[in-house]
């Protein structure tokens, strides 16, 4: 039993790693800052509120109309999706990641708590919440835990041209584990809002 625990603890990770959850991305695990943003002060705010408002639609349309299709919408072919797995780059690879997310959380919903842009950057503040019902098929699948899990993420988009061309996320993954069941809960755990 413990050693399913652990596959399914290193498969969460793949999928915590492949949505872009922590470090940097690429083999080498460098990690490079994005092109700063410019642009010029008469349009300025009315191109920092439309990559919001694009940002606002792919969240929209992929996680709470649950369309992992609509990725191709918002999102660059070549989008660079930092400290994700190589199978996560790419539209393509974000579209998968959707997919297997959305499998395994049927119910999952990112509620939006905040936005902030200046430019290309969009950042976005969410609660990642739903119930583990479906297996995570990843390299090493987690088994359905049947565990509603209620997680802060913030989120990081670099728009250029309409498109979605790099992702950031960072969110507490041992908080996301022990949710889940996979790893124990320390003896004085934070308090859920």
């Amino acid at each position: 039993m413990k050693k399913n625990r652990l596959q399914g603890f290193l498969g969460l990770v793949v999928v915590v790693g492949a949505f872009g959850l922590s470090g940097c991305a690429g083999e080498s695990r460098e990690c490079k800052p994005a092109e700063a943003a410019t642009t010029t002060s008469s349009s300025s705010t009315a191109h920092t509120e439309a990559n919001k408002a694009l940002v606002a639609r792919f969240l929209e349309e992929t996680w709470t109309q649950k369309n992992p299709d609509a990725v191709a919408k918002y999102v660059a072919p070549d989008l660079v999706n930092h400290a994700a797995i190589p199978e996560a780059q790419g539209a393509s690879g974000m579209r998968a990641i959707a997919t297997k997310l959305l499998a395994a959380f049927p119910d999952l919903a990112m509620h939006v708590t905040g936005v902030s842009a200046d430019g290309d950057d969009v950042v976005v503040r969410v609660v990642f919440e739903g119930t583990h019902t479906g297996n995570l098929d990843f390299k090493r699948p987690l088994p359905a835990t049947n565990k509603h899990v209620k997680v802060d993420q913030v989120h990081t988009f670099r728009v250029k041209d309409g498109r979605i061309v790099e992702a950031w996320m960072v969110m507490d993954h041992l908080e996301l584990l022990s949710q889940l069941g996979v790893l124990p809960r320390g003896p004085n755990p934070p308090a859920q809002p």
